[in-house]
């Protein structure tokens, strides 16, 4: 046999035992990451709901004919019908107590909303409270029972540790696939794309988002994330939550692109417990116009980098304009925290505590100065706490006086809107429709004031209504009763 033929004979002889074992050995590892990912389901799924909401609307309605639809509308007014209009979304159970994060825009002027588990329990919710400007809203289990069996929760991660390149898992109910067959949820496998603002262009390009919203910071994903999977988690290698799936870019389609983004869990982190407690969400506000540091701008003032953000303007009597902010400063710093872009200083203003004073570095004249502002609260309204419609307290719903009645015309209270059967309002003796003048001795003018009156009641709360006092007790003193 020929040299070269024996060497090749040798080499195939040695290197088919070695790989076969390097084989083994790629397989080990798909196994272990494949592994991981049943780990983040297991971990993960069985507090992940699915979200069905339903809405009443009343719309006008039309006849083929124009001329028939005149004629109707002349004699007899433009004719209405009520319909209801449903949706679908996910939400994370995020404690034992029924308490589930999901977006607004999911739940946002829902009359009725019902989750269902992955272990095919289906409950009732109400919102607690929404923060439009963030897309995250807060929803509460109304009809647990006691002796039902315990609720599973999500562990909340550190979205301020996510990378591009790591891993990342989506977990809901697209297209609302979980109504029609096992209330499972889905899981959908990517990366992290980028950690990025969005400023959308063409909002015809997403999936559930209007053009309100305000999002300074998002975790980009390839995971595939569909409509429905709106308010469920994204999730990182450990099974930790690290985002909110929110939209999808889709390109004019119905389905995911490649493209989707979450709110990061870290920010509805700073506002969950504010939600949870009706309080107001403020977003810190120095009322300056930013634009972005181009090179010729850099080149111009002299920059280092294209690091900061140039002062456009400042609004008149703003907190910026107050504290000597001018149109030209390059902001470069808020206390100890580098600017980078306009984005960046949207995010850390906006995480700035209302009233407190504030550090701003600038760069002026080529020289850096640093001017104390006292930030103020973001004026807009688009992004506070929203109010639910109705809420209740041992049974007794509560709202504001309609101003458009004039059965409430001067008059001072909030609306007993709606008293459920059986309840501990129900037994004190309030009635629908009468008019709440005060909680615990305390005057109340809105619902909102009712709510805070009442929110850490341990027993009987003395409520007054027009009619006189009744006391309202908690649930837990009617079962002893019965018993």
């Amino acid at each position: 046999m020929k040299p070269l033929a024996i060497s090749m004979a040798a080499l195939i002889c040695t290197a088919g035992p070695a790989c076969a074992a390097g084989v083994a050995d790629d397989v080990a590892v798909a196994q272990s990451v494949e592994n991981a990912f049943v780990s983040v389901a297991q971990a993960a799924g069985p507090a992940v709901v699915s979200i069905a909401t339903s809405t009443e609307r009343t719309v006008g309605v039309y006849h083929s004919d124009p001329y028939t639809d005149q004629i109707m509308q002349y004699m007899f007014g433009r004719p209405q019908m009520r319909l209801r209009q449903k949706g679908l979304g996910s939400g994370m159970i995020i404690n034992k107590k029924g308490f589930i994060l999901t977006n607004t825009h999911v739940v946002d002027n829902a009359d009725e909303i019902l989750v269902i588990l992955p272990d095919g329990r289906t409950y009732r919710c109400e919102v607690v409270g929404a923060d439009t400007r963030s897309d995250i809203a807060v929803i509460r289990i109304t009809d647990m029972k006691k002796d039902d069996a315990e609720l599973p929760v999500v562990t909340l991660g550190d979205s301020d540790a996510v990378k591009p390149g790591q891993w990342a898992i989506g977990v809901g109910n697209p297209f609302g696939i979980s109504e029609e067959g096992s209330p499972e949820p889905t899981v959908t496998v990517g990366a992290i794309s980028a950690v990025r603002s969005f400023k959308p262009r063409n909002l015809r390009a997403m999936q559930s988002m209007p053009a309100d919203k305000d999002f300074s910071e998002l975790i980009q994903t390839d995971a595939a994330i569909n409509p429905g999977n709106s308010g469920g988690p994204l999730c990182n290698i450990k099974g930790e939550v690290i985002g909110i799936n929110t939209f999808i870019v889709s390109g004019g389609a119905q389905q995911n692109a490649g493209v989707s983004f979450a709110v990061p869990i870290n920010k509805a982190k700073r506002i969950i417990d504010d939600l949870i407690a009706g309080r107001e969400i403020t977003y810190g506000w120095l009322g300056v116009m930013m634009q972005p540091v181009t090179p010729d701008i850099a080149a111009y003032f002299k920059l280092p980098s294209e690091d900061g953000v140039v002062v456009a303007g400042v609004v008149p009597d703003g907190p910026a304009a107050q504290a000597g902010v001018k149109a030209g400063d390059v902001i470069t710093k808020v206390n100890d925290t580098p600017i980078t872009d306009p984005s960046k200083l949207l995010a850390t203003v906006s995480a700035l505590p209302v009233d407190k004073e504030a550090g701003v570095t600038v760069v002026r004249d080529g020289t850096d100065h640093v001017i104390t502002v006292k930030v103020a609260k973001r004026p807009d309204t688009g992004g506070r706490y929203l109010k639910p419609k109705i809420d209740h307290w041992r049974g007794l719903h509560v709202a504001d006086l309609p101003a458009d009645d004039e059965r409430y015309k001067d008059k001072k209270g909030v609306l007993a809107a709606k008293v459920d059967n059986g309840s501990p309002a129900y037994d004190a003796g309030i009635q629908p429709g009468e008019i709440i003048l005060e909680a615990g001795q305390k005057p109340v003018a809105s619902a909102r004031e009712f709510y805070d009156a009442v929110k850490d009641a341990k027993g009987g709360m003395l409520v007054r209504t027009e009619r006189g006092f009744f006391v309202v007790k908690p649930e837990e003193e009617k079962e002893a009763e019965k018993e």
